[in-house]
């Protein structure tokens, strides 16, 4: 994230949820509940973004919290837009609601704290989308750990097993997955990204 000293006066906050999205905006003071999908809120981005223009409110800010990946969602269609979006810790928002006396805990009191949080809040870290191969690392190595704790569990089982089929059908499922942890070795990928971060590098500073 990039740390910014500019000051934001039209907050768009998102309280996140796997199926939707409660969201404020400031200094409108407004709510509303919408899908948590792509296309929804790209829609409403763009109404708030022709907003700021005709209404001249100045800097715009995305505000959501981390959620395990809900989020993806609003980071990615408020980058995709230009528009600055801040993945605001959830330690720090605790923090800023007990400063402020919020003890309450809503969805809809949530968005609205989100949003004077971002309102509020000096030198906000504005977001930057990992690499693509970092992207992909991550999701590789989250796979390889879910194989591993399968296999575990699978040969717990297999200690327990007493019919012959079942033994078989453990035994094969746990030769399969351990081919599977084979073929998910980050340490491969990760050289090849390092390989292709190397040479573009190499090709920026190459002499004209």
């Amino acid at each position: 994230m990039i740390p910014t000293q500019q000051a934001f006066n039209h907050i768009v906050a998102f309280e996140v949820s796997k199926e939707m999205l409660v969201v404020h905006t400031l200094p409108a003071d407004e709510q509303c509940t919408i899908p948590n999908k792509p296309q929804t809120v790209r829609r409403l981005l763009k109404a708030e973004v022709k907003r700021n223009r005709k209404e001249r409110l100045g800097a715009v800010l995305i505000v959501c919290e981390a959620t395990g990946g809900y989020e993806r969602h609003v980071l990615d269609v408020a980058i995709d837009l230009g528009v600055p979006v801040h993945r605001a810790h959830g330690t720090r928002v605790r923090f800023f609601a007990r400063y402020r006396g919020l003890l309450a805990k809503t969805d809809p009191i949530d968005a609205r704290l989100l949003a004077h949080y971002g309102l509020k809040t000096d030198e906000v870290r504005l977001y930057v989308p990992p690499a693509p191969e970092t992207v992909a690392l991550r999701a590789l190595h989250a796979r390889r750990s879910e194989i591993q704790e399968m296999m575990i569990a699978e040969t717990c089982r297999l200690d327990h097993a007493r019919h012959k089929s079942v033994v078989t059908s453990l035994k094969a499922h746990i030769d399969f997955s351990a081919r599977e942890v084979l073929v998910t070795r980050v340490d491969r990928f990760e050289f090849a990204a390092v390989d292709r971060h190397a040479c573009a590098s190499e090709q920026t500073h190459l002499p004209a």
